[in-house]
C-alpha cells in the first residue's frame, strides 16, 4: 500500500515540477518579447530626440544670429499682420 502512495506523491511532485518549469519558460518568453518591444521603443525615442536636438540647434543658431530681430519682424508682419504705430499699410488689390 505504501508503494502506491509513494508513487502518487512522486507523480504529483513530477507534474508540479513540469508545470512550474512550463510556467517559467512561458514567462521568460513573454519577458523577452517585452524587452524587445521596449528596446524598439527606446530606439525610436532616441531617434526622435536626435531629430529634435538638431531642430533646436538650428533655432538657437537663428536666435543667436545678428539679424534675429529682422527675422522676428518679418514673421510678425507676414504671419500676424503686425505694423508699427503710425505706419500705413496699403493692400495691392490687383491680385
Amino acid at each position: 500500500m505504501e508503494k502506491k502512495n509513494g508513487k502518487r506523491i512522486s507523480i504529483i511532485v513530477v507534474l508540479a515540477a513540469v508545470a512550474l518549469i512550463a510556467f517559467l519558460i512561458i514567462n521568460a518568453i513573454e519577458i523577452g518579447v517585452g524587452i524587445s518591444e521596449k528596446k524598439n521603443q527606446r530606439d525610436d525615442l532616441i531617434e526622435a530626440n536626435t531629430v529634435q536636438d538638431e531642430l533646436n540647434s538650428e533655432l538657437i543658431n537663428k536666435l543667436d544670429d545678428e539679424n534675429a530681430s529682422d527675422i522676428f519682424e518679418d514673421i510678425a508682419r507676414e504671419e500676424y499682420d503686425y505694423i508699427y504705430p503710425g505706419e500705413r499699410v496699403y493692400a495691392d488689390s490687383a491680385n
